[in-house]
Protein backbone atom coordinates (compact mmCIF):
# COMPACT_ATOMS: atom_id res chain seq x y z
CA UNK A 1 0.00 0.00 0.00
CA UNK A 2 1.56 3.36 -0.72
CA UNK A 3 1.41 6.59 1.26
CA UNK A 4 -1.04 7.94 -0.60
CA UNK A 5 -3.47 5.70 -0.28
CA UNK A 6 -3.15 4.74 3.49
CA UNK A 7 -5.90 6.22 5.91
CA UNK A 8 -5.52 9.18 7.87
CA UNK A 9 -5.72 7.10 10.78
CA UNK A 10 -2.69 5.33 9.94
CA UNK A 11 -0.52 7.97 8.40
CA UNK A 12 -0.98 9.92 11.64
CA UNK A 13 -0.18 6.80 13.94
CA UNK A 14 3.02 5.84 12.39
CA UNK A 15 3.86 9.34 12.45
CA UNK A 16 2.91 9.39 16.73
CA UNK A 17 4.17 6.33 17.48
CA UNK A 18 8.11 7.48 15.80
CA UNK A 19 7.24 10.46 17.94
CA UNK A 20 7.07 8.31 20.89
CA UNK A 21 10.00 6.06 19.69
CA UNK A 22 12.24 9.39 19.56
CA UNK A 23 10.97 11.15 22.80
CA UNK A 24 12.21 7.63 24.99
CA UNK A 25 15.48 7.60 22.74
CA UNK A 26 16.39 10.98 23.00
CA UNK A 27 15.64 10.71 26.74
CA UNK A 28 17.81 7.28 27.13
CA UNK A 29 20.74 9.42 24.91
CA UNK A 30 20.57 11.99 27.21
CA UNK A 31 21.37 9.72 30.18
CA UNK A 32 24.19 8.59 28.15
CA UNK A 33 26.50 11.27 27.98
CA UNK A 34 28.41 12.87 30.44
CA UNK A 35 28.49 16.96 28.49
CA UNK A 36 25.61 18.81 30.60
CA UNK A 37 24.83 21.31 27.26
CA UNK A 38 24.60 18.15 25.34
CA UNK A 39 22.50 16.25 28.06
CA UNK A 40 19.85 19.17 27.88
CA UNK A 41 19.55 19.53 24.44
CA UNK A 42 18.90 16.15 24.11
CA UNK A 43 16.08 16.31 27.00
CA UNK A 44 14.55 19.13 25.17
CA UNK A 45 14.07 16.98 21.71
CA UNK A 46 13.08 14.23 24.16
CA UNK A 47 9.90 16.41 25.52
CA UNK A 48 9.38 18.22 22.28
CA UNK A 49 8.52 14.97 20.72
CA UNK A 50 6.64 13.95 23.46
CA UNK A 51 4.39 17.32 22.83
CA UNK A 52 3.93 16.60 18.98
CA UNK A 53 2.73 13.09 19.61
CA UNK A 54 0.92 14.46 22.32
CA UNK A 55 -0.99 17.59 19.81
CA UNK A 56 -1.13 14.97 17.09
CA UNK A 57 -2.85 12.06 19.07
CA UNK A 58 -5.37 14.97 20.26
CA UNK A 59 -6.20 16.24 16.86
CA UNK A 60 -6.26 12.52 15.70
CA UNK A 61 -8.89 11.53 18.55
CA UNK A 62 -10.92 14.75 17.38
CA UNK A 63 -11.38 12.88 14.33
CA UNK A 64 -12.71 10.06 15.72
CA UNK A 65 -10.01 7.40 15.80
CA UNK A 66 -8.05 6.15 18.86
CA UNK A 67 -4.29 7.29 18.89
CA UNK A 68 -1.65 5.00 19.72
CA UNK A 69 -0.28 5.23 23.50
CA UNK A 70 3.52 4.34 22.73
CA UNK A 71 5.77 3.07 20.03
CA UNK A 72 6.45 -0.24 19.50
CA UNK A 73 9.55 -2.70 20.41
CA UNK A 74 9.46 -3.76 16.43
CA UNK A 75 8.76 -0.48 15.29
CA UNK A 76 11.13 0.94 17.29
CA UNK A 77 13.83 -1.09 16.36
CA UNK A 78 12.81 -0.91 12.46
CA UNK A 79 12.23 3.32 12.68
CA UNK A 80 16.24 2.88 14.21
CA UNK A 81 15.73 3.79 17.89
CA UNK A 82 15.71 0.65 19.59
CA UNK A 83 19.93 0.72 20.01
CA UNK A 84 19.01 3.90 22.41
CA UNK A 85 17.83 2.00 25.08
CA UNK A 86 21.20 0.01 25.31
CA UNK A 87 23.03 3.24 25.46
CA UNK A 88 24.81 3.34 29.05
CA UNK A 89 26.43 6.24 30.78
CA UNK A 90 29.86 7.05 29.80
CA UNK A 91 29.28 5.90 25.85
CA UNK A 92 31.04 8.20 23.67
CA UNK A 93 29.39 11.30 22.35
CA UNK A 94 30.17 10.49 18.61
CA UNK A 95 28.22 7.02 19.51
CA UNK A 96 25.11 8.23 21.14
CA UNK A 97 25.01 11.10 18.63
CA UNK A 98 25.22 8.56 15.29
CA UNK A 99 22.24 6.61 17.63
CA UNK A 100 19.89 9.90 17.53
CA UNK A 101 20.96 10.59 14.13
CA UNK A 102 19.74 6.87 12.72
CA UNK A 103 16.54 7.47 15.01
CA UNK A 104 16.00 11.16 13.68
CA UNK A 105 16.60 9.36 9.64
CA UNK A 106 13.50 7.62 10.39
CA UNK A 107 11.75 10.49 11.69
CA UNK A 108 11.96 12.48 8.85
CA UNK A 109 11.07 9.48 6.43
CA UNK A 110 8.23 9.41 8.18
CA UNK A 111 7.01 12.60 8.33
CA UNK A 112 7.98 12.90 4.40
CA UNK A 113 5.53 9.84 3.93
CA UNK A 114 3.00 11.85 5.41
CA UNK A 115 3.28 14.49 4.11
CA UNK A 116 3.12 12.84 0.90
CA UNK A 117 -0.15 11.10 1.85
CA UNK A 118 -1.30 14.93 1.64
CA UNK A 119 -3.19 15.07 4.18
CA UNK A 120 -5.48 18.09 4.73
CA UNK A 121 -6.87 20.72 7.63
CA UNK A 122 -5.56 21.36 10.67
CA UNK A 123 -3.67 17.47 10.81
CA UNK A 124 -1.87 18.55 7.72
CA UNK A 125 -0.67 21.82 9.25
CA UNK A 126 0.94 20.34 12.05
CA UNK A 127 2.61 17.48 10.04
CA UNK A 128 4.49 20.97 7.96
CA UNK A 129 5.14 22.40 10.64
CA UNK A 130 6.35 19.66 12.75
CA UNK A 131 8.04 18.45 9.90
CA UNK A 132 10.38 21.43 9.64
CA UNK A 133 11.52 21.18 13.25
CA UNK A 134 12.21 17.55 13.31
CA UNK A 135 14.02 18.02 9.79
CA UNK A 136 15.89 20.82 11.20
CA UNK A 137 16.74 18.64 14.09
CA UNK A 138 18.27 15.81 12.09
CA UNK A 139 20.82 18.23 10.76
CA UNK A 140 21.81 19.78 13.52
CA UNK A 141 22.28 16.13 15.04
CA UNK A 142 24.30 15.21 12.38
CA UNK A 143 26.26 18.10 12.42
CA UNK A 144 27.10 17.60 16.15
CA UNK A 145 28.49 13.56 15.59
CA UNK A 146 30.32 15.18 12.33
CA UNK A 147 31.95 17.65 14.80
CA UNK A 148 32.34 14.99 17.45
CA UNK A 149 34.88 13.05 15.31
CA UNK A 150 36.83 16.10 15.19
CA UNK A 151 36.94 16.62 11.25
CA UNK A 152 34.71 19.69 11.65
CA UNK A 153 34.20 22.75 13.54
CA UNK A 154 32.40 22.24 16.83
CA UNK A 155 28.66 23.71 15.79
CA UNK A 156 28.23 25.30 19.56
Amino acid sequence: MTTATKGVQEVVSGVIEICLDGQQGFEAAANAVNDVKLKAELMHHSRERGEFAKILSSVLGKLGYEPPKHGTASGAAHRGWIHMLNMKPGDSKHSVLAACERGEDSAVKAYTEAMEAMLTGRIGELIAAQYLVVRSTHDRIRQMRDASMGGAANPE
